[in-house]
């Protein structure tokens, strides 16, 4: 059986719960309707096709198949983001150490 708890961490904060600041969405809204404790037709979606499954597929997975690839997708995202943002604070620590 999977394991229903795991967390990934930066400097002791879920990854997931660290903010994402509004300046690096590049301006881009997806208007949706939401649904507290749903996941987004657009979010799912976007998870399907990025993970390579057709529709067929993706709706053949259980429930808690489709919820972990949508986790992880989201996991990974955050992780990705927190990168870039430390790439970036190394850059301007450099940059700033060569004047």
């Amino acid at each position: 059986m999977l394991s229903a708890a795991f967390g990934i961490k930066l400097q002791d904060e879920i990854i997931t719960n660290l903010p994402v600041a509004q300046k690096d969405m590049l301006g881009i809204q997806v208007d949706q309707i939401p649904l507290p404790g749903m996941i987004s037709m657009y979010e799912e979606h976007s998870v399907r096709s990025e993970a390579g499954y057709t529709l067929n597929e993706w709706y053949n997975l259980s429930y808690r198949d489709r919820a972990t690839e949508i986790a992880l997708a989201r996991i990974n995202a955050a992780v990705e983001y927190q990168k870039s943002k430390e790439q970036e604070r190394q850059a301007k620590m450099n940059s700033k150490g060569n004047r």
